[in-house]
């Protein structure tokens, strides 16, 4: 079957090589086409396991996704906002499984090949919310300042990008005050802060199914 026909007339009018460049182009947007579509399925079906509870599976297409978008075309139309997702996704459910090391170890990464994250509120309160967790991981009392005051300078960007972002706006008031009664109360009430929010954390883990767990 023939993908273009042209009329005897019609045909008689364009050179052969153009007839080739128009097919040859004719094939390209088919494929393209049908590959846009084919990754715009697996990006539905990650966030319908997302959203079903089912990590592992939904971790395993968004990396797919990830993987077949070259970062050259990521911030174009049609493919940008679907890949925004796939990546804040797999962020997101890293922190569900409480593993904030790989969690920021990819989102230290991404806006290396992805920079129009940069102006995206929710990638630094995300950014933010990781690197709070991770920090409270820290048993040295400087790499727990500067935790703390890096996850302040995200959860600052964020606000700057979206003000009315109220999540963002509540974390970073927490967090400065935790730097603040540092500042006027010393090393020891920080301490007690932290030993206190570490228990919490710990018992939120131990209400999470075992396969959930971090």
């Amino acid at each position: 079957m023939k993908l273009f026909h042209f009329s005897k007339p019609f045909a008689g009018l364009i050179k052969p090589s153009t007839r080739y460049v128009l097919a040859t182009l004719g094939l390209l947007t088919c494929f393209s086409l049908l590959f846009y579509a084919n990754w715009l399925h697996r990006v539905r079906r990650a966030n319908n396991n997302f959203q079903s509870g089912q990590y592992e599976v939904a971790l395993a297409d968004y990396r797919v996704a990830q993987q077949r978008i070259p970062s050259a075309i990521a911030a174009l139309p049609g493919f940008r906002l679907p890949l925004r997702e796939t990546l804040l996704k797999q962020v997101q459910i890293f922190y569900l499984q409480r593993n904030f090391d790989r969690g920021l170890e990819l989102l230290q990464g991404l806006t290396d090949h992805y920079a129009f994250l940069e102006a995206d509120p929710q990638y630094h309160q995300w950014y933010a919310n990781v690197l709070f967790q991770h920090t409270l991981l820290q048993e040295e009392p400087d790499a727990l300042l500067d935790g703390f005051y890096a996850t302040l300078r995200e959860y600052q960007k964020a606000l700057e990008l979206d003000p009315s972002n109220w999540d963002a706006r509540y974390n970073y008031e927490f967090v400065k005050r935790i730097l603040t009664d540092e500042e006027r109360d010393g090393q020891q009430k920080l301490e007690l802060l932290i030993k206190e929010m570490r228990e919490k954390r710990r018992r939120d883990e131990q209400q999470l199914p075992p396969d959930k767990r971090g």
